[in-house]
């Protein structure tokens, strides 16, 4: 076998099964109408619910040496005070 019949055979889609597949374009079509589809079809993202930041009553401050007043700092670090109503037990934030 010579060089040209040797590139012609490198060169055919026939010979390596593909005469009957889609071209270049057909290809880039197919692949961005799918992935057009695979974002259509994402769920959602859903912003997590809100996170309250005030302190369930169930929380336990600590007492103040100095007054008797039972003080939380909520979240912790967060420099927002609390402090615990002595009647209903809620925490009520420090103004």
């Amino acid at each position: 076998m010579d060089e040209t019949q040797l590139g012609a055979i490198a060169n055919s889609e026939a010979y390596f099964g593909l005469a009957d597949t889609t071209d270049v374009g057909e290809r880039t079509e197919l692949l961005e109408q799918e992935l057009a589809m695979r974002d259509y079809d994402e769920t959602p993202v859903v912003a997590p619910a809100a996170v309250s930041t005030h302190p369930d009553a169930s929380i336990v401050g600590g007492i103040s040496p100095e007054d008797g007043h039972e003080y939380l700092e909520h979240p912790a670090g967060s420099g927002e005070w609390y402090y615990r109503n002595q009647e209903t037990g809620e925490w009520l934030r420090w103004q």
